[in-house]
């Protein structure tokens, strides 16, 4: 379904790419003044920088918990 919604974007004079109002939209991020893009493994997401702020928050407090079970998925594929 992602990649039927993929749109061909061209990069502006400064390198930056522009998100087409529609897929802003339709991802809940119409209103949105400032996203962070989180590369995750082979795709990037888009977060708004509050939302994505609480969520790195809360990952960094479970740091040794999430390490933990890296290790444990990585000796147990």
């Amino acid at each position: 379904m992602n990649f039927g919604l993929a749109h061909p974007v061209e990069l502006d004079a400064q390198g930056r790419i522009l998100v087409p109002t529609h897929s802003l939209e339709w991802m809940g991020l119409g209103d949105v003044k400032e996203i962070y893009l989180v590369c995750v493994r082979d795709h990037i997401e888009m977060w708004p920088k509050a939302d994505w702020e609480n969520q790195r928050n809360a990952l960094t407090a479970r740091t040794s918990e999430v390490w933990s079970r890296a290790r444990e998925a990585q000796q147990n594929p």
